[in-house]
């Protein structure tokens, strides 16, 4: 942020300090305040009260259902939905703060990663690609190493192979993806899940295949269980049971001495976990610590 964003970015809210008679004027300025690098062109280009009215103009539309129309189509009177799209994350993240003024609103759009999904507004996809790698490749007639491809093309690399994959490992981290060894001599599928874009990995029918085994194994921080939960959620939805690999409390303690802090990080207040109880009670035993995927032993 530049210092005459943040010049702008404090005079904007010196005067939302004045037109503090809401609950939500004071969600959203709390809001603002917590991650202002993150806000500050959007707040800038609006201004505070024209900001608050266009989101809870947007959060009334959404409640009556998915607005199904592309985002510039949609008419603001106070606000033009290009800074919208160019600022997706702080327009997302704002919406999700202001929700529960919105109780007509599903809890499960406090889940969603784009704003296209939360609003549920058409857009054009963009082809998801995975980098993978298949570990006992002498068997089965792999590619070699490590391979990025769109998820059309890995499910026909996956139905042409010669010996069927039995198990599929979703790792969070670079480090563990590139260093994992096979865990026996059947053909598995690594997939680098990269964070929250692992979630995208449902809108294919990879992970459904009949026998299947599908794992995830991630940091054992907030995010880390964040992204289990949901990737379970959407999963489930098409029968696929989806289990995590050394995110109990028994690794944690094992590798106490590896923990690191993460301070700052919250729950989504109104978010429903889908976690074992062997997850959920290490996610209660983490304080503000963590411990990175790749250092776990």
């Amino acid at each position: 942020m530049c210092h005459k964003q943040l010049r702008h970015f404090k005079a904007a809210l010196a005067g939302a300090c004045k037109e503090f008679n809401s609950p939500a004027k004071k969600t959203l300025l709390e809001a603002l305040c917590k991650t202002p690098a993150l806000h500050v062109e959007l707040l800038c280009e609006q201004g505070f009260t024209a900001l608050h009215d266009s989101l809870l103009e947007l959060l009334k539309a959404r409640g009556k259902g998915p607005l199904q129309v592309y985002l510039r189509e949609i008419h603001l009177p106070n606000m033009h939905t290009k800074h919208l799209g160019h600022n997706r994350k702080a327009a997302l993240n704002l919406l999700q703060v202001l929700t529960p003024f919105s109780p007509t609103l599903p809890e499960t759009l406090q889940e969603e990663t784009t704003l296209e999904g939360f609003l549920g507004l058409k857009h054009t996809p963009i082809p998801f690609a995975v980098e993978f790698r298949v570990l006992n490749t002498q068997l089965a007639g792999f590619p070699q190493g490590t391979q990025t491809a769109s998820l059309p093309v890995l499910q026909a690399i996956l139905e042409h192979a010669n010996h069927p994959v039995s198990k599929v490992i979703i790792l969070e981290n670079r480090a563990t993806y590139l260093s994992l060894l096979a865990p026996d001599t059947k053909p598995c599928l690594l997939i680098l899940g990269a964070g929250y874009a692992c979630l995208g990995l449902a809108r294919s029918t990879i992970l459904t295949q009949p026998g299947l085994e599908v794992v995830y194994q991630g940091d054992m921080d907030i995010d880390g269980f964040l992204i289990l939960s949901r990737l379970r959620k959407k999963l489930a939805l098409k029968g696929v049971a989806l289990r995590s690999e050394k995110m109990t409390v028994a690794t944690f303690n094992a590798n106490l001495h590896l923990c690191g802090q993460d301070t700052g990080k919250t729950l989504p207040a109104h978010e429903v976990l889908c976690l074992e109880p062997a997850e959920q009670a290490c996610l209660d035993i983490l304080h503000g610590r963590r411990i990175e995927q790749e250092f776990v032993q």
